[in-house]
């Protein structure tokens, strides 16, 4: 079972889309580099457990709530792609 078929799903998606997403928009960081971060702080979660128990889970917290926040800035940039695409589009009839 994953987090987008929960019942947590919606109520967790909404407060992320709420509270963190614009934050995390003043960042300017891309998808991409999200999952980049992510994997990257996945690979550190042994080290982080080999200094101290916290910081493992530390890691491990940051590294899903990254994997997490990556669909919701894509989706984001693709509704302004389109509403961008539909500008163009109706300027150019």
């Amino acid at each position: 079972m994953t987090l987008r078929k929960s019942f947590l799903a919606e109520p967790y998606y909404r407060w992320l889309n709420k509270r963190i997403l614009s934050y995390v928009n003043r960042l300017t960081l891309h998808p991409n580099q999200f999952t980049l971060v992510g994997v990257l702080l996945a690979a550190a979660v042994p080290i982080g457990f080999f200094l101290h128990p916290v910081f493992g889970l530390l890691f491990m917290l940051i590294s899903g709530f990254a994997d997490t926040e990556d669909r919701p800035i894509q989706c984001q940039i693709l509704d302004v792609l389109k509403r961008q695409e539909l500008i163009i589009s109706q300027y150019f009839r």
